[in-house]
């Protein structure tokens, strides 16, 4: 991974949104446009990485080798990277508790969907912008744009959230 490109002052250079797992904060990552989806992991070395790349939303990793264009990679465009393959979301809403599997790459948006919605608990149309997940044991909401992979650490690959209503922990 090349740390030293300028997307300011070299037109091939293009810039990455990467989600790292382990943590919600993104990275602008500068690449080589004519560049592999290899870059964009923390180490070039396969023996010590076991991390892959996932396109957001999507539900395989991409191939290491094939180029970022091919691979459908442009300008600040969000990738995922880590090493779970998926993720298990434990969500919990008063006295019950619902699971699913989703890819490290999907944002919190959909796994909200998910939980709120007919899959899920089911709550009332007027009652779904009123609600939000909580990482269970926290009391700060995190972006829906976050992918829920960046909130694991391999090999623990899954989130405890609950379902709350969103006024009990403003003002």
């Amino acid at each position: 991974m090349t740390t030293s490109l300028n997307p300011e002052t070299d037109e091939n250079v293009i810039e990455v949104y990467v989600h790292t797992e382990g943590t919600p904060d993104l990275q602008l990552l500068p690449v080589n446009r004519d560049g592999h989806v290899r870059d964009l992991l923390t180490t070039d070395d396969p023996a010590v990485s076991d991390e892959s790349i996932w396109l957001a939303e999507q539900d395989e990793p991409l191939e290491l080798e094939i180029s970022l264009v091919d691979a459908g990679i442009t300008e600040r465009c969000h990738v995922h990277r880590g090493c779970c393959t998926s993720v298990k979301a434990r969500v919990r809403y008063h006295d019950r508790s619902l699971d699913k599997e989703f890819p490290p790459a999907t944002r919190l948006s959909t796994v909200y969907r998910w939980a709120a919605g007919e899959d899920g608990f089911k709550l009332p149309s007027q009652e779904i912008p009123r609600h939000a997940l909580l990482v269970r044991g926290t009391s700060e909401f995190i972006d829906a744009e976050v992918h829920i992979g960046s909130l694991t650490t391999s090999p623990r690959c899954d989130v405890d959230f609950d379902l709350v209503p969103k006024k009990r922990f403003e003002g």
